[in-house]
C-alpha cells in the first residue's frame, strides 16, 4: 500500500472561471474545481451560469495526491494571466507529515512546514 493523505481546504479563484474557460482547463484527477451554478428562470425556460468559484481535492477519504501538484501547475499556467488565486489545499500524511499547495507568481509550490521546540537544547541545564 502507498502513501496517502486527508486533504482539506481550498484555493478560490478571482473572478472565478467563465464556462469556456472551464471547458478548456486541463483534465484533472487529484483536484477538481467547484462550480457554481446560477439559475433565473425566464418565460421561455431557464439560463444557467456556470462559473468555477475554487480548487480543492478531487476526494473526501484518504489517497496519495500524487498528481496534484502537476494539475496545478497546469491550472495556474492556463488561467493565471487573467484570475488570481489565494489559499491552500492542505495535506496531513498518514506519517505524520504536514504540507500544503499554493500558488505563487503563478507557479504551484508544495510547502512543506517545519516543527520547532522551544526547549530544544535545555537538556542537562540546571533547574
Amino acid at each position: 500500500m502507498g502513501y496517502t493523505a486527508r486533504f482539506s481546504g481550498r484555493i478560490t479563484i478571482t473572478p472565478p472561471l467563465s464556462w469556456a474557460e472551464l471547458r478548456n482547463s486541463p483534465g484533472l484527477g487529484d483536484l477538481r474545481i467547484l462550480v457554481h451554478e446560477d439559475v433565473t428562470d425566464h418565460v421561455l425556460g431557464q439560463h444557467r451560469v456556470l462559473t468555477g468559484t475554487a480548487i480543492v481535492a478531487a476526494h473526501d477519504f484518504p489517497y496519495g495526491g500524487y498528481a496534484m501538484l502537476s494539475e496545478l501547475e497546469a491550472l495556474a499556467s492556463t488561467h493565471c494571466r487573467k484570475h488570481i488565486f489565494s489559499g491552500f489545499i492542505e495535506a496531513a500524511g498518514d506519517e505524520g507529515d504536514r504540507w500544503r499547495l499554493t500558488i505563487r507568481d503563478g507557479r504551484a509550490v508544495r510547502q512543506v512546514g517545519t516543527v520547532v521546540w522551544h526547549d530544544e537544547g535545555m537538556e542537562g541545564q540546571p533547574c
